[in-house]
């Protein structure tokens, strides 16, 4: 019945009964160059918003970048943010993603993932996005931290952590970050299992 419904719709359209097109992700080369400057002009906006605290605002901003230009990776990744700070988590791994598949090449978008799962305390799907951060930037000390924090929630054994705290202790430039490092060594020597 269905398929005849649409065969008679379709046909009175003078459309036929055919698949829709295939999904285009778009880029930034299929705009007109005034597009990417809207997207850009409301993604600026909503920054300085984000800044200033007002997450609801900048919402609004980064929807209208997006709207703009759809395939504008630093909207999604600062969409985001402002989802996370809202604890809208949901929203907010969906935008990450989004920015993830539109920077294949940057962590920042894989890092922000991997808070986003922490906070909802999936430690697996953190230590995956951090370890994806690590590998494409291993000279961020953010990255680096995130990924030895989570493995430590986790419970992973000491002598998987113990080089990534040594790591951290020795070379991060945030004291609190390289003071935390060598208290997690101190706690968990070579051979004992992790709490």
């Amino acid at each position: 019945m269905h398929n005849r419904f649409c065969v008679i719709l379709f046909a009175l359209l003078g459309l036929g009964c055919q698949a829709p097109p295939a999904r285009h992700v778009a880029t930034l080369s299929d705009y007109p160059p005034a597009v990417h400057e809207a997207a850009r002009r409301e993604n600026a906006a909503a920054v300085t918003l984000v800044d200033g605290g007002q997450l609801d605002a900048a919402e609004t901003h980064l929807l209208k970048a997006i709207a703009a230009d759809a395939g504008f990776a630093a909207a999604h990744n600062n969409l985001g943010h402002v989802y996370f700070h809202q604890s809208r988590l949901v929203l907010a791994v969906r935008e990450f993603h989004r920015a993830a598949e539109l920077l294949p090449a940057h962590p920042e978008p894989r890092n922000n993932l991997g808070l986003v799962y922490e906070a909802a305390g999936k430690l697996d799907e953190a230590v995956d996005c951090y370890q994806q951060a690590w590998k494409l930037d291993s000279v961020r000390a953010e990255y680096l931290g995130n990924l030895a924090r989570a493995r430590v929630r986790r419970g992973d054994p000491a002598g998987e952590v113990l080089p990534l705290l040594t790591r951290i202790a020795q070379t991060d430039p945030r004291r609190d970050w390289a003071k935390w490092a060598q208290e997690m060594i101190a706690k968990r020597p070579v051979n004992a299992p992790a709490p």
